[in-house]
This record gives C-alpha cells, structure tokens and sequence, in this order.
C-alpha cells in the first residue's frame, strides 16, 4: 500500500489519544435527540398547532403515524407556515397510515406542525417521532 493511501485511510493516533476522557473513553458527539408527540383528539381540529420547535430550531420529522376510529372525513399534518402537506388520511377509503420513516420532511427554522380533521367527534390519534436542528 502507497504511503499516501496509508496516511489518507488511516487514524491519526495522536488525535485519537487527545479524545480520550479521563477514564479512558473516547468523546463521541451523538446525533441530535428523537422527541416524540403523541395526542388523541376527540374533537374536529382545525389548524391547531401540535409542534413547535425550540426557538431559533427547525423541526425534521422522522416518523408518522395517524389513525382513527371514524369512518369518515381526513386528517391533514403540515407545515404550518408553508402548509406544505406531510402526511394525510383520507379516512372513508384508510383508517390509518404509518410512515416510519419519513425523509427530507424538514420544517423551516421556527415553523409549527398543525394539525386539521374533519372527523367530528370520532377519535384521532397521533403519534410523530421528530428531532430538531
């Protein structure tokens, strides 16, 4: 193997020792913390602000899951400055829907997550799993 691929794939020892702790562990920054909202609604909502990210922060769902017992009506979750959708069900035809794994759902800095129903007084459940940056 050629010098420079050794050095380019390879650890600088020194710097692995300078990020030892005191009692021997290396310091690991760890990605940001996963915050989940979990609500049941037995109402119609309308707008009604479910998240709000830590000022200065933005939001970046991770995971969704809604579900109810109605037979009719949606259930709309989206931004809520741009109202750009993130997920919806539309319950005559699916009484739930479960994303585990949303990508690139990203809010904009100080942006709320809203809710909307039209499920009258059926319940509503919702669970979003979401970090912020």
């Amino acid at each position: 193997m050629a010098k420079e691929e050794l050095s380019r794939n390879s650890y600088n020892i020194n710097s692995l020792i300078n990020n030892l702790s005191e009692d021997g562990s290396f310091k690991v920054k760890t990605k940001n913390r996963c915050i989940a909202y979990v609500n049941e609604f037995t109402s119609a909502q309308t707008g009604e602000v479910i998240i709000t990210p830590t000022s200065g922060k933005k939001a970046i769902i991770t995971g969704i899951s809604l579900e109810t017992n109605s037979n009719s009506g949606e259930i709309r979750v989206y931004w809520g400055t741009s109202e750009e959708l993130i997920a919806v069900v539309y319950v005559s035809r699916f009484g739930s829907i479960c994303l585990p794994s949303i990508c690139n759902q990203n809010g904009a800095i100080d942006e709320t997550v809203k809710i909307t129903t039209t499920t009258g007084t059926d319940k509503v459940f919702v669970a979003i799993n979401y970090i912020e940056e």
